[in-house]
């Protein structure tokens, strides 16, 4: 499995998605890679729609050129100027030639069907076909290791703000030779140190161990579910308190927060309850005061109040 770029909207999507989850399109068993600039696209296209190259349709089958045939030489007979046929002349001794028995004799250059035929100087129908795909074989291998460099850069860049550690698998074992490989080890020790580090703070649910995991890492992806544990706890902090003034702090510290509303209406109605409580210890104080100096002012005068 590996991080490409969707053939239709150009957004990352695995190569073992089924479809893509921006533009839907089919993924998994309708992409193919071109030979050339080692991009993708889908398996109806017939050009590259990274760098225009054509895809090479299917070559027909070559069919054999068929066996030359030599004429067959006819026998013929000489003729006058005027078309007749000339007759043998008779024999006149015994010394002179038979012309008859001469024109019966076989003609050494006519061609017997049954003999085997000459095999032609060109070469052979297949072995034509072979270099041919001898060539395309060779010329895919020769742009494949050309363009392997630029494909490996291509990975590594994918993984400039990746977090997920089976894309950095994946790239350690489709380029196990990779100058960067080295690099993609460290980051990927460290993406498994991080999570080791998220699983132990989630169990602490501690606000200071979850302020120090964000600082040791400022771009974990999870750096917001921890920012939403720490506004949950000081929430529930706030209210336990139930006081204006840790209402008040919770509002500083999180302007934005899940609860900032239900905060700012708690602030109100604490604040209010603190007035009145206020104001009414105030009276208290007052009342007890105006008791103190009537119980005072109605005592004998031989009673001496005591120092």
């Amino acid at each position: 499995m590996s991080l490409i770029k969707c053939p239709e909207c150009d957004h990352n999507v695995s190569s073992k998605a089924p479809f893509c989850p921006n533009c839907g399109v089919l993924i998994e068993g309708n992409i193919k890679r071109c030979p050339v600039c080692g991009g993708y696209s889908l398996m109806a296209a017939t050009q590259c729609p990274h760098c225009q190259t054509k895809f090479a349709a299917q070559q027909p089958a070559h069919t054999p050129p068929a066996a030359p045939v030599t004429p067959r030489r006819q026998a013929t007979s000489p003729t006058d100027s005027d078309g007749s046929t000339k007759q043998p002349a008779a024999q006149t001794s015994a010394h002179e030639p038979d012309v008859t028995q001469e024109s019966q004799l076989p003609d050494t250059h006519m061609v017997d069907p049954r003999a085997p035929q000459q095999k032609s100087d060109g070469a052979p129908w297949y072995l034509l076909i072979l270099a041919i795909i001898l060539i395309a074989i060779g010329g895919f291998f020769y742009w494949e290791n050309e363009n392997q460099e630029a494909s490996e850069e291509r990975a590594y860049e994918l993984l400039r703000d990746c977090n997920d550690p089976l894309n950095y698998e994946d790239f350690i074992a489709r380029y196990p030779m990779s100058r960067h490989i080295d690099d993609v080890r460290a980051r990927l020790n460290a993406l498994h140190r991080e999570n080791e580090q998220w699983l132990s703070v989630i169990q602490k649910n501690d606000v200071s161990s979850l302020q120090d995991f964000i600082s040791s890492h400022p771009t974990s992806p999870y750096k917001a579910t921890a920012l939403h544990k720490i506004d949950s706890l000081e929430w529930r902090q706030a209210e336990h308190e139930g006081t204006a003034a840790a209402y008040d702090l919770y509002i500083k510290r999180h302007d934005n927060g899940a609860y900032i509303d239900q905060a700012y209406q708690a602030h109100a109605a604490a604040r209010q309850r603190e007035e009145q409580a206020r104001r009414d210890s105030m009276a208290a104080a007052q009342t007890r005061q105006r008791d103190s100096i009537a119980a005072a002012q109605t005592l004998p005068n031989d009673v001496v109040a005591p120092e």
